[in-house]
């Protein structure tokens, strides 16, 4: 996310308040919020997110519910948050159920599949990253971007299982040319693991998958 993005969300939200209408109100502070959460500000990014819940929920709309939700969920997430990840999943998963919202069900899938990840049931992940990733890859009208969400909970709970075919599996589709990218010393680290796969060099595999995991634990993505 470039720093122009975020300038840009701002100035929407100044707009929207001049306007005072509230479906605009609603939709500038969500994107102030996902914009500021995908730049690297959580806290910032949620703060906004939970001003467009209040909106949402105001005005009775699930479906924008469920998406502050989600991103709430993972602001919490990315500052490894247990208990309020876990409870932003919870209702997130409840309000993205009943607004037949399934793309944000699978989020609250992936979720699930970091927190099982944070207490060490590595089967649990697995599934739940499986689950996610079901929903995402199935029939959806859009391709959702951020499926790093439970790729990555999926390449390190196989890892620990050592079962590095599978982690490999799960880490080709971060570098898909329709997902977010990971930042460059994370995307570099998988590019090498997918590289010494094919060469059939485990070791190197093993060694630059290990890598990317902890870039990306200093970056808040892990």
């Amino acid at each position: 996310i470039r720093e122009e993005t975020l300038q840009f969300a701002r100035l929407c939200v100044s707009a929207s308040e001049q306007t005072g209408d509230h479906a605009r109100k609603l939709a500038a502070r969500f994107f102030l919020g996902l914009v500021s959460v995908l730049q690297g500000q959580a806290s910032v990014g949620a703060q906004e997110l939970v001003t467009a819940l209040r909106l949402a929920e105001r005005s009775g709309d699930p479906i924008q519910q469920a998406r502050c939700l989600t991103y709430l969920d993972l602001a919490a997430r990315i500052r490894s948050l247990v208990d309020e990840t876990a409870a932003y999943t919870r209702r997130a998963a409840e309000v993205s159920e009943k607004a037949g919202a399934a793309e944000y069900v699978a989020a609250a899938h992936a979720n699930r599949a970091w927190l099982a990840l944070r207490r060490a049931d590595f089967m649990s992940a697995l599934e739940h990253a499986r689950l996610a990733l079901g929903i995402w890859q199935g029939n959806l009208a859009l391709v959702f971007p951020l499926q790093w969400m439970a790729l990555l909970p999926g390449v390190e709970a196989a890892l620990r299982l050592e079962r590095l075919d599978l982690a490999v599996s799960h880490a080709t589709g971060l570098v898909h040319p329709r997902q977010q990218p990971l930042p460059g010393a994370a995307a570099d680290a998988v590019s090498r693991a997918l590289r010494a796969w094919e060469s059939q060099d485990s070791t190197a595999t093993l060694t630059s998958l290990n890598h990317a995991l902890q870039c990306l634990h200093r970056t808040g993505y892990r």
